[in-house]
């Protein structure tokens, strides 16, 4: 056999080769009815904030897959892996190992900056009107006291709301102007508890809005004001 017909048998045999392989792999998809699915990256413990840097997409036999399984991108990111679940590398992200931010019961903690704790107050021991309150918003929280004379001054400025809340403990939506509102949910400096305990015995608060009402400032104690005298 000459060189010319040795390399075209070669070619030949190569190319029937692939065209075997291809035809085998795209018969086995079919066959297989391959899905895209999505899987961690990394193993992910508990109350992990999923991001698309821990995601990776594979194909996997649709009859791997169950109705538990997420197989929209959005379904994932943003969620939190829940408190007593753990998501090994390679994993499916299954409905139930998931939390979304505001559906957690632990969800606020999420809400506080460093140094921050929650403080829930009686919604009828504030002067404030719950139509324009929502979730998100930040506030200045003044305390009044009516003693020998009217004292009024700012006592934490830029308090952001962190949940409103029914007489059930359900959490109000914005959306739900129905609902009555039993208690507010606040973030506040941890060395403002012990000042605020004290003013809601002894005089009036009230939330004001302010200018600042999305911007994300620090709240601070304000331990210039006039009625400070009165909580030490």
């Amino acid at each position: 056999m000459s060189k010319k017909k040795l390399a075209l048998f070669v070619l030949f045999v190569s190319l029937f080769i692939i065209t075997l392989i291809c035809g085998t792999l795209l018969y086995c998809q079919n066959k297989m009815k391959l899905k895209e699915v999505y899987v961690a990256k990394y193993n992910l413990n508990n109350r992990t904030i999923i991001s698309e840097d821990e995601i990776e997409k594979i194909k996997v036999p649709a009859s791997y897959l169950s109705e538990d399984v997420y197989l929209d991108l959005n379904d994932i990111v943003g969620k939190y892996v829940k408190l007593n679940a753990y998501i090994p590398k390679g994993s499916f992200f299954y409905k139930g190992t998931l939390d979304e931010k505001d559906k957690m019961k632990d969800g606020i903690s999420f809400w506080l900056k460093d140094g921050e704790v929650s403080y829930d107050i009686y919604f009828k021991d504030l002067k404030a009107n719950q139509a324009y309150l929502s979730k998100g918003m930040y506030v200045d929280l003044y305390l009044t006291i009516n003693k020998d004379k009217v004292v009024s001054d700012l006592l934490i400025n830029n308090i952001q709301i962190i949940g409103l809340y029914d007489i059930n403990h359900n959490e109000i939506k914005d959306y739900d102007d129905s609902a009555i509102l039993e208690f507010i949910c606040l973030a506040i400096p941890k060395e403002s508890v012990v000042y605020l305990n004290k003013a809601q015995v002894i005089g009036d608060l009230s939330l004001i809005l302010s200018e600042n009402t999305y911007s994300d400032e620090e709240s601070k104690l304000n331990k210039d004001a006039k009625i400070f005298e009165y909580l030490e």
